[in-house]
């Protein structure tokens, strides 16, 4: 490996990473400049009106965690004073409902987790890392099938505003298909911007006057206020230790890495690896599944077990792994949700819709405290192992997201699969009253199962889309973009 490893959920976003580690970037140099492409690659996951969080490793030292992800507004309206739309996302197997309008907008922490990310150990100038996506976003990028899929999904949001028909649609007013070209070109011009200017035009410049606008008229949740006061939560990461390795995940208020870490220590507590496919296998899943999910829904439990935990030292979304040729190490998982249903015309910025992800609000819509940071399941992960090898991941599918990366590690390093096997295993879910199965054919042991089954198909985007990067040695790595969201990797 003479320059590094990505993972990604589009070709273009991992190509910019590789042009920048060719230039002598390094991981997290790539994962900047990525993230950026992305908000054209991937116009439904990535945009500075979203959210994320990182997993940043220099080479010999402990990963860092990066919060950026959206905080709940300062003052609370009452809910009929919002523009609160709902809207139902069709899986084909399963539909799921959200939110969206100006009123589902929580305060975005992307192009604050930029500077962040940068100011920790970014080595060229941030301009020069938005270059290539400010490029990409004035001429376009063509539609791929999962892209164009995923529009389809999601179009009476993205098109719901006249800026969005422009983007979206053709002459005949009829969605893209794939292989046609998108663009954001004043995107483009905003970021380059951004470039010179920093993070003070975003949060107190024109983007804050013009939520300030939508917030005394048209419905909407953040004010100018909100933007200016928005700050990078930066820590340690939680360290779940899995025998002689250690896995480092996103740490509470977010539950993506707490809920994936209690299902990996009841998986880690048999003493058996079973037979993937088998009634034995299933019923381990369904028990580590139904005990991190009753965590995940009673704060109570999902505090006392993280205390007893760490006495022992113990999201639409996309996903960017990078490792580099000296061992550096870069994750995120990104998301604005399904977006808020407005692309603004003179930035073509598409905000969140956070506080319309029932997910994300589990005492209902409207039910969230003013001024926190919104908890999330989004999780990117690392795992060292005991001579330094690592591993970087992360994955998109909402709540799904803590089940889908505990299934990929156990395959891993319970089951000894390499990392292709590990991501394209078909995969499991329990929502809490259905255990899901994917690509449930041919298995006849089912009938003796027990608990509630929903049997798919087919593969399906709702498993997540784990982009996976594994460093052996330094200098040595191999990687795998999820086929479920048309990942794409890079080893050069």
């Amino acid at each position: 490996m003479k320059y590094g490893a990505v993972a990604a959920g589009h070709p273009k976003t991992a190509e910019v990473a590789m042009e920048v580690l060719r230039a002598g970037g390094n991981a997290t140099d790539a994962l900047i400049a990525a993230y950026v492409a992305s908000f054209i690659s991937e116009p439904c996951m990535g945009s500075p009106g979203g959210g994320a969080f990182a997993l940043l490793k220099n080479a010999g030292r402990q990963p860092v965690l990066l919060d950026f992800f959206c905080q709940t507004p300062r003052e609370k309206k009452p809910g009929e004073e919002y523009d609160f739309r709902a809207y139902t996302v069709e899986f084909g197997e399963e539909g799921e409902v959200f939110y969206t309008g100006r009123g589902s907008v929580a305060v975005p922490g992307a192009i604050a987790g930029l500077f962040a990310m940068h100011n920790h150990s970014g080595t060229i100038p941030i301009k020069e890392l938005f270059a290539p996506g400010v490029e990409l976003l004035r001429t376009g990028v063509p539609l791929n099938g999962f892209q164009r899929y995923d529009i389809g999904l999601l179009e009476g949001i993205v098109c719901h505003s006249t800026e969005g028909k422009k983007i979206f649609c053709n002459s005949d007013h009829k969605l893209k298909e794939e292989g046609e070209i998108i663009c954001l070109p004043a995107l483009g011009d905003y970021m380059e911007i951004l470039g010179f200017e920093g993070p003070r035009e975003f949060y107190e410049g024109f983007t804050a006057r013009q939520q300030q606008y939508y917030y005394e008229n048209e419905g909407g949740s953040i004010c100018a206020e909100d933007l200016k006061n928005y700050r990078v939560m930066i820590g340690p990461p939680l360290n779940i230790p899995l025998g002689d390795r250690a896995v480092f995940c996103n740490p509470a208020p977010a539950l993506g890495g707490v809920v994936m870490g209690a299902a990996l220590s009841k998986l880690w507590e048999s003493q058996h690896v079973p037979e993937p496919g088998s009634a034995e296998y299933f019923t381990l899943f369904y028990q580590a599944f139904s005990f991190a999910r009753e965590l995940q829904i009673n704060p109570g439990k999902l505090s006392a077990w993280l205390h007893h935990q760490l006495s022992r030292k113990w999201g639409s979304t996309s996903h960017i792994s990078i490792v580099d040729k000296k061992g550096n190490a870069a994750a995120l998982t990104t998301t604005i949700g399904e977006g808020n249903g407005f692309y603004e015309p003179e930035t073509q910025i598409h905000m969140n819709n956070m506080l319309g992800e029932s997910a994300l609000l589990p005492g209902g819509y409207h039910s969230w405290y003013p001024d926190v940071r919104l908890s999330s399941m989004m999780n990117p992960v690392m795992s060292i192992g005991p001579s330094g090898e690592t591993l970087v991941m992360g994955s998109g599918g909402a709540g799904r997201i803590p089940y889908v990366l505990a299934a990929v590690i156990w395959n891993l390093f319970a089951a000894n699969m390499n990392l292709r096997e590990a991501v394209i295993r078909p995969r499991l879910h329990f929502d809490g009253n259905t255990f899901h199965i994917e690509k449930a054919e041919n298995l006849p042991l089912l009938d003796t199962l027990d608990f509630p089954l929903k049997l798919w198909k087919n593969n399906s985007l709702f498993f997540g889309g784990v982009h996976a990067v594994y460093s052996s040695a330094p200098g040595k790595a191999e990687a795998i973009g999820d086929f479920r969201r048309e990942g794409v990797n890079r080893v050069e």
